[in-house]
This record gives C-alpha cells, structure tokens and sequence, in this order.
C-alpha cells in the first residue's frame, strides 16, 4: 500500500494504492500537527511522525463512536 498527497493541487487531494492495483482511490488528506490523515468512504489511514501507520474501518459506527484501528504499518519515505 501506498499513500501520499499532491500538494501542487490541494493540499487536501490525496491519493492511495493497494498492492498490486493499477489506479488510485482518491482520499481526502489533512495534516494536523505532525499526523497526516487519509479519509475515504468510512475508512482512514493515519500515519504518525515516527513512520507508524494505523487503519480504521469505520463501517457501520454511529456518529461519534471510537473504535480501535484494525491494523498497524511501519510506513518508510
């Protein structure tokens, strides 16, 4: 998987790339502090300052519910 965003456009475009796929999911991408975030659909990347990254599915939650990130990367530049 890959993530990254294109600044020369918006800052807030971001883009994704599973494995082994060929086109990209268009993500909304923000930076809050030194977090960068990648929302989509009900789902979300979040990779910290220190290259760890954290996925969530948040399919079927209710507004507001917190739910535990279902994996876990070491993310490299």
């Amino acid at each position: 998987m890959s993530v990254g965003h294109i600044p020369e456009l918006s800052d807030s475009r971001g883009i994704l790339f599973l494995k082994d796929s060929e086109s990209g999911i268009d993500t909304i991408h923000t930076l809050k502090g030194v977090r960068h975030y990648w929302n989509w659909e009900k789902y979300q990347i979040v990779i910290d300052s220190d290259g760890t990254g954290r996925f969530w599915d948040f399919t079927g939650a209710k507004s507001g519910e917190e739910r535990l990130s279902k994996e876990v990367y070491v993310c490299y530049n």
